[in-house]
This record gives structure tokens, sequence and C-alpha cells, in this order.
């Protein structure tokens, strides 16, 4: 093979054919094609969206491509209240279990023990002292209790 021949053909310009003599052309080997390999097939196949014949699932990811995304918004926005209570429920549970853990933990040290159960028989105390000996008090902690039952569920329904 001639290299003054090879590098012409090489520095051709794209919209030009090269000029190739025929003579010439006998005498060089011509390369065979070989197929690249399954990678770069994927490659080239995710480029164009046509399917290989070794890769035939691009064209399957093509068609899925080219359905419409409104029913997966749709779909998302019509269970998002769900999704807000089901994830609220899940918070509230792990927050109680937290807590639970949290006071058992320290429910084994003796000194915090002891504590908690000072603490629990002074509010009760407290409880009974504010809100139960007297009627006036008794009153007051059954409209406090009206109104938080108004709050929660609605005023409308109470009456």
């Amino acid at each position: 093979v001639d290299k003054d021949k090879v590098a012409e053909t090489k520095v051709a310009t794209p919209t030009t054919p090269p000029v190739v003599d025929k003579d010439k052309v006998a005498e060089t080997k011509v390369a065979t094609p070989t197929t690249p390999p399954v990678a770069e097939q994927v490659k080239v196949a995710a480029k164009t969206k046509t399917a290989t014949p070794t890769n035939p699932k691009t064209v399957v990811a093509e068609s899925k491509a080219a359905t419409p995304a409104t029913t997966t918004n749709s779909n998302a926005e019509e269970h998002q209240p769900q999704r807000k209570i089901v994830g609220s429920v899940l918070l509230a549970l792990l927050i109680l279990v937290l807590g639970i853990s949290l006071i058992q933990a320290l429910q084994g040290i003796s000194i915090f023990s002891v504590s908690f159960e000072i603490i629990g028989i002074g509010y009760v105390c407290w409880f009974i002292y504010r809100y139960l000996l007297r009627k006036s008090d008794r009153q007051e902690l059954l409209d406090k209790i009206q109104q938080i039952k108004g709050e929660i569920i609605g005023k409308e329904s109470l009456k």
C-alpha cells in the first residue's frame, strides 16, 4: 500500500468524494466491517431510538417513552391526600415508638424511675386540686373539653 495514496484519501473533505484509482483499489485490502460490541449497539440504539438485531428492547423503551406522562401526574395528584395521611400516621407511630423506648431506657436507671413516680403523683394531686374539687372548676374543665372537641371535630357537629 502506498502511504501517499492513503494520506490523500484521509485529507479529502466529506463533501467531495475522494478520488481513487480503480487499479490501486484491487491491490489494497478492504477491511470487512465487524459488528460492534453489544454495549456499543445499545448506546447507538439509545441515541437513534431504533432497535438493533441484538437489542430489540429499545423499541419497547421507545414506546414507553412515547406514552403521555399526564396519566402518572394525575394519578399522583389524586392520591396526594392519602399519602399525607399515611405519612402522618407512620411518623406519629415512629415518634411514639421512639418516645416509649426512651422512657423505658430512662426507667432502667433507678434515680429516674423514682423521679418519674414523684412527678406523676405530684401532677395527679395538682389536677385534682385545680379541676375536680369545686363545682365551678369542674364546669371550667368541661368547657375546655368541649372547646377542644369543637376545634378538632368542627363546631357545627357539636350542636
